[in-house]
């Protein structure tokens, strides 16, 4: 039976994120934003192939995996059938022949193609061939993505090995955009590369939002492959009304078999102070109500000082002006 795709983002009862390998149903990225503007010259995507996974012209691919390709949100409606056809006809791999073979006779490669949500997948019926060049090719309305990659001679086997223990987190105010009609606050989350037993340009790392105003459940918010950089960047966008409440967000790292490494830590932060709180554990399954407490009365100090100046200040701003009063300095 061939494997089926991952599944990302479930809330089990604990309210501790858990991520199943088995059906891909993450719905796409949301960047946390109103809807785009009509004023703005947002000009929707091309009705074509994204991208695909292997990445093209990558090297040493497991035999055991599967290509991905992915489509604009939206791309296909409620029967799974897309602008450009069937998904059984829109994916089509070959086999060229040994890696420095130029792909002159291919041979069609039996397998079934999945569709789930934005996301099209051919799974081979056995697995690749060792030391192969394939070929392959996935079609839309307006233009097809054509792709190459040689495997090696190993399965991916373990999950990415990932350590987000020295997350970087960087908040500004922007203006408006497609993204943010009205602006608000672009995040940067920075994380450490991971290392896998499979090809690195087959990883994708994870950024999910796991504590906001209004927010019911865990979000996927970003998606970013590996790169040949020692720090990976990702992005959230937020509007100022969510802005105003803590966020807490958690990495994750995917590897091309589906197996997913989740970080550690949850890392929660005021965009508008830019005040961290490393290593948060308020929506952790190992919570406990002392350290929830321990939270609160870290917290209590500061905000009782900020009270007792504003309600000093406004007392001096009431008193009528006099020769005697002496300037306050803040």
């Amino acid at each position: 039976m061939p494997k089926r795709p991952y599944s990302l983002g479930v809330l089990d009862n604990r309210g501790s994120l858990r991520v199943w390998i088995m059906g891909l149903g993450i719905g796409g990225v949301v960047c946390f934003a109103p809807a785009k503007g009509q004023s703005q010259d947002c000009a929707p995507p091309p009705l074509a192939p994204l991208n695909v996974l292997p990445a093209v012209g990558a090297q040493n691919v497991t035999i055991d995996a599967w290509v991905r390709v992915e489509y604009p949100h939206g791309y296909f409606d409620e029967n799974g059938l897309g602008p450009g056809g069937s998904p059984e006809e829109m994916l089509r791999l070959f086999r060229c022949g040994p890696c420095a073979s130029s792909c002159d006779s291919p041979q069609r490669v039996e397998g079934n193609v999945q569709r789930l949500q934005d996301f099209l997948f051919f799974v081979p019926s056995q697995p690749l061939e060792h030391n192969t060049l394939y070929s392959g090719q996935a079609d839309g309305k307006e233009d097809s993505l054509r792709f190459r990659f040689c495997t090696g001679s190993s399965e991916d086997r373990f999950a990415p090995q990932f350590t987000a223990q020295s997350v970087r987190i960087r908040s500004e105010e922007v203006g408006p955009s497609c993204d943010l009609p009205e602006g608000g606050f672009r995040v940067g989350v920075f994380v450490p590369e991971a290392t896998d037993d499979g090809p690195l340009g087959s990883i994708e790392y994870l950024l999910f939002l796991t504590r906001a105003d209004g927010l019911e459940a865990p979000r996927l918010v970003d998606r970013v492959r590996h790169f040949g950089s020692d720090e990976i960047t990702m992005r959230l966008l937020i509007d100022g009304a969510m802005a105003s409440k803590l966020i807490c967000i958690q990495v994750g790292v995917v590897d091309g078999a589906g197996h997913l490494t989740m970080g550690e830590r949850e890392f929660c932060f005021d965009p508008l102070s830019k005040v961290r709180f490393y290593g948060c554990a308020l929506t952790r399954a190992k919570s406990s109500p002392i350290l929830l407490i321990t939270f609160c009365l870290g917290l209590a100090p500061i905000i009782w000082k900020r009270a007792r100046r504003m309600r000093y200040l406004s007392l001096h701003q009431q008193r009528k002006p006099s020769t005697n009063d002496e300037p306050v300095f803040g």
